[in-house]
């Protein structure tokens, strides 16, 4: 009887899992370019390899926060983009990534509400933007808990200056554990990591190479994670205003994958009332998307210039490196992006490729 009883269970579940399926579905494929929902306009479908909807982007009318929305049967997760291209090479992203979701009231509520919540996250500073990725098993309401307490703590940073200095850059004190002498010695968390990057050859030949395609004090040029010589002379005065410039709703986005059982129209309800909380004033930026940014024009070297620098190593057979590049002059959109970088990666990634 109970093997019955199991049998007919199933079939029910079985049931109204096609149902779900099938309005999410729907609700997707009805959408069209511009159609209003929740604050939100609609500017593109994607599909499946199958030709399913399964998502789509949407662009906050009144911020211009972009929610790529789409479905997929796992547990409710989000990845959280900020455009940050460095302003100089003291680090200034690089140190928000640490200090905005780990310092401060805000910050330390942000570490301890996942850790309650059944989440992993993770963050990492690229080149023009620092990103932060998120998942928890808790379930929907969870969900929408912590991205509120993280876009939150992203947009009301409120950490201290003595906590800037801390995690960035400053002179500490070392006891000799033999004798009990007292010396000075250069921490912070953030210095003493890129202190370590700066060990390998990659920080050399291609920051150089960098300078002489974009120029001096170009964004692309520029060290986002930080350069440990000009680390010393970041000021809290610069971490902020650093901020203050970067990190409003018009330069964020995330990708926010739901199970086919969460609403999408409840979804961008919530994600509308959580923007509205997170930041008064209206925003809109004209470049739209994650590699939508407004750079300065490049002032390069001439083509044809060779630059010879070296690495700091302790170990004299370590090999030395050639390194070329184009001048930056391709203008290219997404697609063809794509089938260059897909030919790049086929015919000139490594010893093993074609």
């Amino acid at each position: 009887m109970r093997h019955r009883m199991y049998v007919a269970g199933m079939a029910v579940l079985t049931a109204a899992l096609m149902v779900t399926t099938t309005l999410a579905a729907s609700m997707l494929e009805s959408q069209q370019p511009n159609e209003k929902i929740h604050g939100f306009s609609v500017v593109n479908l994607y599909e499946n390899g199958s030709g399913e909807v399964m998502g789509a982007r949407f662009v906050s009318d009144k911020y211009g926060f972009i929610i790529d929305l789409i479905q997929v049967e796992s547990v409710p997760q989000s990845f959280m983009w900020i455009k940050t291209p460095p302003t100089s090479s003291k680090g200034e992203p690089h140190a928000c990534e640490h200090l905005l979701l780990g310092k401060g009231n805000r910050g330390r509520y942000v570490a301890v509400l996942e850790d309650m919540s059944l989440a992993n996250s993770s963050a990492y500073t690229a080149q023009t933007r620092t990103c932060y990725h998120f998942n928890t098993s808790a379930g929907e309401d969870t969900f929408y808990d912590i991205f509120e307490a993280k876009l939150y703590a992203l947009r009301h940073p409120d950490f201290t200056d003595e906590e800037i200095r801390r995690e960035v850059c400053h002179i500490g004190v070392n006891v000799d554990q033999n004798d009990g002498s007292l010396s000075l010695d250069e921490k912070g968390t953030v210095y003493t990591e890129m202190v370590s990057s700066f060990e390998k050859p990659w920080y050399y030949y291609g920051g150089a190479m960098n300078r002489l395609v974009f120029g001096e004090n170009h964004p692309l040029s520029n060290n986002s994670g930080g350069k440990p010589d000009v680390m010393r002379e970041m000021t809290p005065a610069d971490m902020r205003a650093f901020h203050k410039k970067t990190h409003h709703l018009s330069q964020m986005g995330a990708v926010v994958s739901i199970p086919t059982d969460v609403s999408v129209d409840e979804c961008l309800k919530k994600m509308n009332e959580i923007l509205n909380r997170c930041q008064d004033e209206p925003d809109r930026d004209i470049a739209i998307g994650i590699s939508a940014i407004n750079l300065p024009p490049a002032n390069p070297a001439p083509e044809g210039t060779i630059e010879l620098t070296t690495y700091p190593s302790e170990n004299t057979q370590d090999p030395g490196y050639t390194m070329y590049a184009w001048p930056n002059d391709l203008e290219l959109d997404a697609g063809r992006l794509f089938l260059l970088e897909l030919f790049v990666e086929t015919f000139s990634s490594g010893q093993t490729s074609n």
